[in-house]
Formats: structure tokens, C-alpha cells, sequence
């Protein structure tokens, strides 16, 4: 056996890949240069019909066209492979064709005598034909299929680029979903960009296949004629036999291999099945399509001159397929034809099928006959018995999404409900604890396409849906104006957008718009809503449930913290910290802070201030730029912060500015037209206030009172191993 496996483990690395690719390329080259012997031609020509094979077989198979990252290298190899095969082939007609086809190959003359068939104008006619479909219609189809294709796919990278962004800053997927997403997009475009060459590849071969036979007739012909002594009449006959078998062994693989490539770039790239798989499923979707087609099946079969055997089989074939499509998609009870037929069946089963005694017991015990009087008491009492329990109904909801009933489908929707589940992980990630399970509602009071996110009760937000439609969000202000749109606002930063209808969803991303769904606004929204109101959201209970879980590993830190500080005061210090959206993940820290600082202040201001230095490393890793990994700071002049500085006055309860109105007013003008220029300017990320931290929390007020949206750091806060880019400095006085 020691000597069996020594040989096979000298054979896997003698006949390894690399080495019979080298093989196969050296072969082609020796194909062309050295005659081949009748059984050598026959045994390659085999080898190129084998190949087409294997690749038409491949594309009806193949789930993701993309993922056949190397089909492009492969097409070049079989079509280079066949284009040698008609050298070699040319070479044996004009060099042997004198002496009989059976000299030359028998393949040839097999595939030419069959399509002859004893007439040589037919088999002309017959092999032209079949040119003309592989040239004109397959091949250039398939041609310009994939330069539209490879346009389309390089023109529509910054939408989706910029849509993966979106969902990794939404949350919907995380950092190395989002790089896996953006490597199938470049494998996408590098594939369909390939695939553009390679149909230039199968279209040469075709042209190629054409002059080939046009030489070897011509040739053979005159070679026959005027070297070879033959007939004028045999000669014609004995190179039109080769030629046609010629071009038939050399263009049946290229149409097959065409046919698959066309196959392969008119699959859409979302398609995750096979086109066999994919086709059917599609067509045979709607049992109506099946029932109309029946229906001008049987007309067709009364008018005179027409098969009326064949239409009305063709219409009775029809007419049961679409009555099992209706039947197995649960669509009972929508169609009073159907039902009666079905009913029927189902009361007169056992006239059409014999069976033995034990399977008829069986049968009727089993059976369930369908009728149309679905309103007994019994059912409906069942159906629709009161499940309401009181106590359930007067439990306090924290959260509760309220929606119109044309929004039902969508919000109890698995895609939905993944969204949320998601969102929820990565809020729970990225702020420190778990919110509330969101409770769902349909609501009769609201308008059919409206949603309400409710607070303990209170709205917190209301938005709209356009049933049916995509919401389109222009990357750029000079994006090109979209068919049909219905102008809108993004619900959650308030941008121009557009409604669009699904149809042009392509045409969408191609021009710079981030294209979302309704699963994805209601969601995002809701989200961010949370996240925003965080602070509103968490409670003593899980100020509780935190304590209690960290008590477990941290005995001593909980031990000491309690001993200082209440729940209320650690509620207080968390609430100011997510208000600010201030992530407590760091509880460890949080609390240590709270014990050492509560033992001699109780001023949850000052505490909440100088946990938050405490937390410089979280704050500024919160607000930094996630693409270039810095902070985007805005700053004040230092003459205009010195001047806010010395308007601090100890009111008794801390220090608060004492500026005029004027004073306010341009302050908070003059950094809404600071944000509003950034803006304009193409960024839209975090951006940060750096001011002194006895005006932080003031300056954060202020802000808020005035809906300006920018965190407010102190210098304090900033980690100095994070680079920074000041994007503005604000000059008030």
C-alpha cells in the first residue's frame, strides 16, 4: 500500500493544476504548428464539444454570476482552444480533403454528411442559418448586454459605496459586513467590467468562424480543382461536406459557449439562484397569467386551419397549472371559479381514485372538503375569541411603534423586525444598555400610511410612507432629477428627497442617490429617535439591573459606589452623560468616578463634569471621524471665548453666562452659518465645539435651547493621541 500512495502522491504533485494549465497552453501552441493524425483531431474536437458543454451546463447552474470571478479567463483559454482547433482542421481539408472526408476527421464528416443529407443546398442553407443565429443574435446580444452591463456596474459604484456607508453609520451592519459588502462590490465590477472583453472575445470567434469557412470552401474548392485533379462536381461536393462539418464541429461549441455567456451577463447580480431555479419560479408566481393563456389557447383551437388537437391540450395543461399555482399559494377564496372546481374535487375525491378499505377510512377521517360557509359559530368563536387581557392592556409600554394599517405588512415584516433586532444589538452596543422591547400597534386613528413612535405614552415622532415606493436621497446637490419623483424630506436629518417608484431604483443609485426602503426609513428613524432620547428612556430599575449584573465581578466597586451616591444620583449622572450622547459603556469608570467624587460633592452638575473628564478616551473615540480617524473640531475665537469666559457669574448654583440677547443671538447665528458652510462643503459627519470647560455645559444649553446640533467638548475631554482638523473658528465679538 506504502507503495501505491507513493506513486499517487508523485502523481497529484507531477499533474497539479498549474501544471496541466502550462499543459493545456503548450498544446494549443503545438495544435498549430504540427499536423495532427485523424484520431488526435477527433480526440481534440471532442474535448472542445465536452468544454461547451461543461460551460452552458455551468451558467444554468450558477446561483451568483459574479462569484465566477475567473469565467472571463476561462472564455479567452476555450476560445483561443477552438480558434487553434480551426487552424488544425483547415490545414487536414486542404492538405487531405482530396483524398475523401474520412481522411480529414470523422467528426467532420459525420456533422457534414448528417446536415447534407444527400442535398448539399440545404445543408448550406441549414449551416448559414445557424451562423447567422450565433453572430447576429446571441453573440452581439450577449455583446452589448455586457458593455451596458460593465457601464451600468462602474457608473453605479458611488451610490452603492455611499449606500454601504449608510448602513454601517445606521448600524445595520457592522464594520466587517461592510467590508465583506464593499469587496463583492469590486468583484462585482471587476467581473462585469471582464465580462465586457470577454464577449469581444466570443464575438471575434464568431466573425472568425465565418472567414475560416469561407477560406476552407473557396480553397478546397480550387486546390481540388486546379492541384489535386478532381471533378469540378467533386470537388464541390467533397470540400462542401468538410466545410459544413467543419463549421458545425467548430460553431455548435461556440453557440453553446455563447449561449452560456449570454446566460451568464443577463443574470441580475441580486438573483441568489440558479436561472432554472429562478426562471420558473418567477413566471409561475401568478396563476393568472397560466389561465389567461389558456383561455387564447382555446379560442385559437376553433379557427379553421389551426392544430385543434394540439391548442386544446396546450389550454387543458394550462388551465390545471394554474390551478395548482392558485391552490398551493393559499389563494382560496379569491376566486369563485377556482373554489367551485376545487370543492368539487375535494366532495367527489373518492369518485375519481379507487382505494382499499384502510386508505378510504383513512381518507374520509382526514378529509377536510372545502365550502364556501366559513362563518359557523363554532369557527368564528374560535378564530375570533377575545384574547385581550386586561392586565396586559393597562401594563406600561416604554416604547410603542403606532402604524396605519397600509403600514402593517411592512412593520411586521421579517425584514423589519431583523432591522430592529439588529439596531437595537448595536444601540446596545454603543450607549451601554438594553432599550425596551418595542411595542407594535395598528392603529385606526392614525392615516393609513403614518407611524407614531410613543415615549410612556407621549409621541415622540410622527412620519409618513409612500406605499409602494423607494425613498431616493441625493448624494450631491447637482444630482440629475429623477422620473416621477415626489419631492419629500428625510425624516431623520430633515434632507431634500425624492419618493421614487422601485422601477428605476438603478437609474437612482447610478445618479448619486442613497436608495432606502420602508423597513429601513421607519426603522432608521425609530432608532435614532432612541438614541437621541436615550436619557428620557433608562430608568432606576436599570440603573438596578446594572448594578446587579456588574456586582457579580465587581463587588467591591458597587459596595463603594452605594455607599456615596443613591440610585437617583448614578440615574442623574448617566441620564446627563446619554443626553449629550455620551455612551455609559464604560461603567466601570462611570462608577469609580461617582465614588470617589460624591463623597464630599453632591452636585450631580459637577459630578456628571467631571466623570465626563474622566471618560476623555470614550468621548473623543464618540465623536471622531470614523473615515479618517480624527476629530472635526470647531473653535471660538480667543478673544470671543475669553469675553464669554468673563461673562460667568455664580448665580449660587454654578456659574452661568451672563450675556445679553444681541450677544445670544450672534453667537448662535454665526455657528448655525459655520455648521451650514461645513455642510455645504461636502462634509456631513461628527463635528465637536471645543471651548473651556467652564463654558461647556452652558454653551450645551444654550445650543440645545436653540436646536443647534453639535457636541460640546471641553479640552479637558480631548484625547491628544487623536489627530485633529479644525474645520472653522466662530469670531462673535
Amino acid at each position: 500500500m506504502s507503495v501505491f500512495n507513493n506513486i499517487f502522491k508523485y502523481l497529484n504533485l507531477v499533474f497539479n493544476k498549474e501544471v496541466i494549465l502550462i499543459s493545456s497552453l503548450l498544446s494549443i501552441i503545438f495544435i498549430i504548428i504540427i499536423p495532427l493524425p485523424t484520431v488526435i483531431l477527433d480526440f481534440f474536437l471532442s474535448i472542445s464539444l465536452m468544454v461547451g458543454l461543461i460551460i452552458f451546463i455551468l451558467s444554468i447552474y450558477t446561483k451568483q454570476p459574479s462569484s465566477l470571478t475567473m469565467f472571463p479567463s476561462i472564455i479567452l483559454l476555450v476560445t483561443l482552444f477552438r480558434l487553434t482547433l480551426n487552424v488544425a482542421t483547415t490545414r487536414a481539408i486542404l492538405s487531405e480533403g482530396h483524398n475523401g472526408p474520412d481522411q480529414v476527421s470523422s467528426m467532420i464528416s459525420a456533422f457534414g454528411e448528417f446536415v447534407v443529407g444527400g442535398n448539399m443546398v440545404i445543408g448550406v442553407i441549414i449551416f448559414l442559418i445557424l451562423v447567422l443565429i450565433n453572430f447576429i443574435v446571441i453573440t452581439k446580444g450577449s455583446t452589448r448586454v455586457a458593455e451596458v452591463s460593465a457601464r451600468f456596474n462602474l457608473d453605479s459604484m458611488p451610490g452603492k459605496q455611499m449606500a454601504i456607508d449608510a448602513d454601517l453609520n445606521a448600524g445595520f451592519i457592522d464594520d466587517k459586513e461592510a467590508q465583506k459588502k464593499r469587496d463583492d462590490l469590486i468583484k462585482e465590477s471587476n467581473f462585469y467590467g471582464s465580462m465586457d472583453g470577454s464577449a469581444k472575445f466570443v464575438q471575434g470567434d464568431a466573425i472568425a468562424g465565418i472567414i475560416i469557412t469561407l477560406i476552407n470552401i473557396i480553397g478546397g474548392f480550387l486546390l481540388g480543382v486546379f492541384q489535386y485533379d478532381l471533378s469540378v462536381s467533386d470537388s464541390a461536393s467533397t470540400y462542401t461536406i468538410l466545410t459544413i462539418g467543419d463549421g458545425l464541429i467548430a460553431q455548435i461549441p461556440a453557440l453553446i459557449i455563447s449561449t452560456g455567456t449570454g446566460i451568464i451577463i443577463t443574470r441580475s447580480s441580486k438573483d441568489n439562484m440558479s436561472i432554472a431555479s429562478g426562471a420558473i419560479g418567477q413566471i409561475a408566481n401568478e396563476y393568472s397569467i397560466f389561465n389567461i393563456t389558456s383561455f387564447v389557447l382555446f379560442i385559437f383551437a376553433f379557427i379553421p386551419g389551426f392544430p385543434t388537437q394540439s391548442l386544446l391540450f396546450l389550454s387543458f395543461v394550462m388551465f390545471i397549472t394554474s390551478i395548482n399555482i392558485y391552490k398551493s399559494a393559499g389563494l382560496v377564496g379569491d376566486n369563485i371559479i377556482f373554489d367551485f372546481i376545487l370543492d368539487f374535487y375535494h366532495k367527489n375525491k373518492k369518485s375519481f381514485f379507487k382505494f382499499n378499505e384502510a386508505e378510504k377510512e383513512e381518507s374520509l377521517k382526514n378529509e377536510k372538503p372545502l365550502s364556501f360557509e366559513n362563518n359557523k359559530p363554532d369557527e368564528l368563536e374560535e378564530e375570533f375569541k377575545d384574547t385581550v387581557n386586561l392586565e396586559e392592556l393597562l401594563s406600561p409600554k416604554v416604547l410603542e411603534l403606532r402604524v396605519g394599517y397600509l403600514l402593517t405588512d411592512i412593520v411586521k415584516s421579517n425584514e423589519f423586525l431583523k432591522k430592529i433586532q439588529l439596531m437595537r444589538t448595536e444601540l446596545a452596543k454603543n450607549i451601554g444598555f438594553v432599550i425596551p422591547i418595542i411595542s407594535l400597534s395598528v392603529e385606526d386613528n392614525l392615516n393609513p400610511d403614518e407611524y407614531q413612535l410613543l415615549l410612556k405614552g407621549n409621541e415622540m415622532i410622527e412620519g409618513r410612507i409612500e406605499t409602494g415606493k423607494l425613498l431616493a436621497i441625493p448624494a450631491e446637490e447637482d444630482c440629475n432629477p429623477l422620473p416621477n419623483a415626489i419631492e419629500t424630506l428625510e425624516p431623520v436629518q430633515k434632507i431634500k428627497s425624492y419618493w421614487i417608484s422601485p422601477e428605476i431604483e438603478d437609474e437612482a443609485i447610478i445618479n448619486n442617490y442613497i436608495v432606502i426602503d420602508a423597513p429601513s426609513i421607519i426603522s432608521t428613524h425609530v432608532i435614532e429617535t432612541i438614541k437621541k432620547t436615550s436619557n428620557e428612556i433608562i430608568t432606576r430599575q436599570d440603573i438596578v439591573s446594572i448594578l446587579d449584573r456588574f456586582k457579580v465581578d465587581f463587588p467591591v466597586i458597587i459596595n463603594d459606589v452605594l455607599s456615596v451616591a443613591s440610585h437617583g444620583l448614578i440615574l442623574k449622572v448617566f441620564k446627563d452623560l446619554l443626553r449629550e450622547n455620551i455612551p455609559i459603556k464604560d461603567i466601570i469608570t462611570i462608577l469609580e468616578s461617582i465614588s470617589d467624587i460624591a463623597e464630599y460633592e453632591k452636585d450631580t452638575e459637577v459630578i456628571s463634569e467631571i466623570v465626563r473628564t474622566r471618560l476623555f478616551r470614550t468621548i473623543s473615540r464618540q465623536f471622531m471621524d470614523s473615515k479618517t480617524q480624527t476629530l472635526k473640531i470647531i473653535t471660538f475665537e480667543p478673544t470671543t471665548e475669553q469675553k464669554m469666559i468673563s461673562s460667568l457669574k455664580d448665580t449660587g448654583s454654578g456659574l452661568k453666562l451672563s450675556l445679553n440677547i444681541s450677544n445670544i443671538k450672534t453667537i448662535i447665528e454665526n455657528t448655525k452659518d459655520a455648521l451650514e458652510d461645513i455642510r455645504k462643503a461636502g462634509y456631513y459627519g461628527n463635528l465637536v465645539l471645543i471651548v473651556d470647560p467652564s463654558l461647556r455645559r452652558e454653551l450645551f444649553e444654550l445650543f440645545n435651547q436653540f436646536d443647534v446640533d453639535l457636541n460640546v467638548v471641553s479640552h479637558s475631554e480631548m484625547d491628544s493621541k487623536i489627530p485633529f482638523d479644525i474645520k472653522s473658528t466662530i469670531k462673535v465679538f
